[in-house]
């Protein structure tokens, strides 16, 4: 009876002692979560592109469907090699404020002996064509030795508010300014109006990544509008 309640005993503590270690690893809780949370996002992800795609197949069947991600069709790059540093400038997202921050980072000296300023005007950046580029190997091919650590930059703001920001800019403000350019389709700041020949115009580079159809002012200010 004595050896049972000791053999019981042992096996107690070491169950006890291997539950408390396994609760008190921060390793294991780690591998634990690490797994966990990966299959809770690959659920997430799985039902999320379950939706999307019976979204598209009803946007298809009324003849509208959705512009697919990552259509290459306008590029521009600020480069400042002396920090390893790239930024990707998307319209609307402080592309006028990123291109001064590139600028005298590339040439602090000159920049600052001319009096500039990083809160400039696009039409009259200093570092115009000095430090841009509109190819990723030209990027590459200019950072030389550190092209595979160079550290990228792009800022991403909330589509809907870079749309306000870009819509009563372009659309209205610079339209009204400038009637003879006709901007945003001429479509007078009618939002409907402008949205539905944008549509078109991105269905159009979607189907056709590198058909002749050039970017328009348009184009450049409103996409992507997918993020």
């Amino acid at each position: 009876m004595a050896k049972w309640f000791i053999v019981s005993c042992f096996l107690l503590c070491a169950i006890s002692y291997s539950s408390y270690y396994l609760f008190t690893s921060n390793s294991w809780i780690k591998t634990v979560k690490t797994h966990t949370y990966k299959r809770f996002y690959e659920l997430i992800r799985e039902n999320a592109k379950s939706k999307l795609d019976k979204l598209q197949e009803e946007a298809i069947l009324a003849g509208k469907p959705f512009i697919p991600p990552f259509v290459n069709f306008d590029r521009e790059y600020a480069i400042a090699p002396k920090y390893n540093l790239s930024i990707c400038r998307i319209k609307k997202s402080m592309s006028t404020l990123m291109s001064g921050v590139a600028c005298v980072l590339y040439d602090t000296g000159k920049f600052m002996r001319n009096n500039r300023s990083i809160l400039e005007v696009w039409s009259q950046r200093f570092c115009a064509d000095k430090n841009e580029y509109r190819r990723l190997s030209e990027v590459k091919w200019r950072m030389g030795d550190a092209h595979h650590t160079y550290t990228k930059i792009a800022v991403i703001r909330d589509p809907i508010a870079r749309f306000i920001s870009f819509f009563s800019n372009k659309c209205i403000f610079e339209a009204q300014k400038y009637p003879d350019r006709k901007q945003c389709y001429n479509c007078q700041g009618n939002v409907t109006c402008y949205l539905e020949k944008q549509y078109m115009r991105f269905v159009q580079h979607s189907n056709n990544t590198f058909s002749k159809l050039r970017p328009s002012y348009e184009d450049k200010h409103a996409a992507p509008l997918s993020w």
